[in-house]
């Protein structure tokens, strides 16, 4: 907890009540990465790891090859919103951009993947085993530069938002009726209708599956 607490107080310049009710918000804003069966952690995690199979498949299917697929190489960064990644001031730069939840409320998860994704080539070339990987992630401690980063970040928190659009949108064109009728024609056959039904399976088969974990991604304020 000190991780966390230690910037407050001194940004608080040393006073103890302003400090603790700041803590006691950061904690309530961060009590799922704390529960006990740390269930809190690992949806975060399964989160990262769809965010990245659908994102970057080929990382997604080295992390497999290799037995990573856990992600344990990201538990620190997300238990402590990288606190010991960053200097100190670039942990408060850091924390106040996630703090607007401007983009999302896990804007966190962008700002890992902009970090795997910043070292992707070396992650896919030189390691082979979890343990490589693993020791990898830990020793860009305080080597990770705070504003490529987020500028990353951003722009795949842009790009994963416009997927979802525009799967949404193709997923609507395909199952509208009147743009059924409108493909078939007035003159449409029994057999026309089933040769444009299977055609309408075989189009939504081909989009991707964006899980509602992934969707509430895009979410800006937190579920009630």
């Amino acid at each position: 907890m000190s991780d966390l607490c230690a910037p407050i107080y001194v940004i608080m310049k040393g006073d103890e009540v302003m400090t603790f009710w700041c803590f006691v918000a950061l904690m309530e804003r961060m009590k799922q990465n704390f529960l006990r069966d740390q269930s809190g952690m690992k949806r975060q995690l399964a989160t990262l790891q769809q965010l990245i199979a659908v994102m970057d498949p080929e990382l997604y299917k080295h992390f497999e090859k290799t037995d990573s697929l856990n992600l344990f190489f990201c538990f620190r960064w997300i238990l402590i919103a990288f606190k010991r990644e960053f200097s100190f001031d670039d942990v408060l730069g850091l924390w106040e951009v996630l703090w607007t939840d401007h983009y999302s409320t896990q804007f966190l998860l962008f700002v890992a993947l902009a970090v795997l994704e910043s070292h992707r080539e070396g992650i896919l070339r030189y390691l082979v085993e979890f343990d490589e990987v693993l020791k990898y992630c830990n020793q860009l401690s305080m080597t990770i530069e705070l504003d490529s980063t987020l500028a990353q970040a951003e722009v795949l928190f842009l790009s994963f938002r416009q997927m979802v659009q525009d799967v949404d949108r193709r997923q609507a064109e395909l199952l509208d009726p009147s743009g059924l009728r409108q493909r078939r024609g007035d003159a449409a056959t029994a057999s026309t209708e089933g040769t444009e039904a299977e055609s309408v399976v075989g189009g939504l088969k081909k989009l991707p599956h964006i899980a509602q974990d992934l969707r509430n991604l895009i979410k800006s304020e937190p579920s009630p």
